[in-house]
């Protein structure tokens, strides 16, 4: 075998090992979605982002306030808050509202809340108002 026949050879090799481990690997779908064990507010801390005074501060800016809510940032505009909650909102349903973990409390539903603001970017529609405080309002 030649030098350059050899090179070939080993190089069809080794993508048909790349190619059955790929294959092995991809059908263990429980390992390929399995999320690491970490709690919520490692989650949040590691993120830095505080979901619970972001749901306060979502609350008190519409028709619900809760009585703890901390005040919006005095030296924010409406553009750059509504982009501030989007992100956390987003980050917030990536740590509490997992898809298919069947643990995940509903309520508060951030990513719902998300899906509202993206549906209207100023912030000011009164419907993605009701609608944020619905997902974020829960019955204790």
């Amino acid at each position: 075998m030649s030098r350059g026949s050899t090179a070939v050879a080993v190089a069809r090799l080794a993508l048909a090992l790349l190619a059955m481990s790929g294959g092995a690997f991809a059908a263990d779908a429980d390992m390929v979605n399995e999320r690491p064990p970490v709690a919520p507010e490692q989650l949040e801390q590691h993120w830095g982002v505080d979901c619970a005074r972001l749901r306060r501060e979502l609350l008190a800016a519409g028709t619900v306030s809760a009585p703890d809510a901390p005040p919006a940032p005095t030296h924010e505009d409406t553009q750059a808050r509504i982009t501030r909650w989007h992100a956390g909102l987003r980050l917030c349903a990536a740590i509490h509202n997992a898809p298919g973990d069947r643990e995940t409390p509903h309520c508060p539903d951030y990513a719902r809340a998300a899906r509202a603001l993206d549906e209207n970017a100023t912030g000011r529609d009164d419907t993605m108002r009701a609608q944020i405080q619905e997902a974020l309002r829960c019955e204790s």
